[in-house]
């Protein structure tokens, strides 16, 4: 509810919880045609921010903003459907190096690409994800002024019986399906959180994992 609560009324917003807990699920159930930037370290620049070319190699002229595949994606969304908020997800936001969190800065802050380009279609709502560092070893921190600049931020805790009820509604799939499948939903319901999730240590590694997913 509070997730399509932020959509519905335009307000960028940040989902914080463990790897496996269903943040992308949940923006994709919230908006299906969700356009997506996955940051990673060592992503280019112009993946994020778009390249700016100079016809003949003249880089005393202005140059020519080549906008990102993502970005023109998402400006065809909004125009197609003007009267529909478009979630521009940005996912893993903390999990890669203040360097490149800094790519999104303008996104978040200005919702635009930069200060002269790329202004955001006004139906866009921003809508980030990440661990933080206490649930993930890849983690890193955020900077306060963006994470201050977000609308809102909603923290996702494990919750079976929660769980439960959710993969208890139909998936939308035909056929009667549910999202979980009835012998699954009976064993996590038996078994709790011993097979619902399960702790992760870089230093020695468990054989197996186990998550919502």
């Amino acid at each position: 509810e509070q997730i399509k609560f932020y959509i519905q009324n335009g307000k960028s917003f940040m989902l914080h919880g463990q790897s496996g807990i269903g943040k992308t699920r949940r923006i994709e159930e919230a908006d299906p045609d969700f356009v997506s930037i996955v940051l990673r370290n060592g992503i280019l620049p112009e993946e994020v921010i778009g390249k700016t070319i100079y016809p003949n190699n003249d880089k005393t002229r202005g140059g020519i903003w080549v906008p990102p595949a993502w970005y023109v994606q998402l400006c065809e969304k909004c125009e197609l459907e003007p009267e529909k908020k478009h979630v521009l997800f940005i996912d893993e936001i903390t999990n890669v190096k203040p360097s490149e969190q800094s790519l999104v800065f303008h996104l978040v802050l200005n919702n635009s690409i930069g200060s002269n380009i790329g202004k955001l279609p006004d139906n866009v709502v921003v809508v980030a994800a990440g661990n933080s560092k206490e649930e993930s070893e890849a983690a890193f921190n955020m900077p306060e002024p963006l994470f201050r600049r977000f609308d809102g931020h909603i923290y996702l805790d494990l919750d079976v019986k929660q769980w439960l009820e959710w993969g208890s509604e139909p998936s939308g799939k035909g056929e009667d399906r549910l999202k979980i499948h009835p012998l699954v939903a009976n064993f996590v319901g038996t078994y709790g959180n011993q097979v619902f999730y399960s702790s992760y240590d870089s230093e020695e590694p468990p054989k197996f994992a186990i998550d919502p997913r």
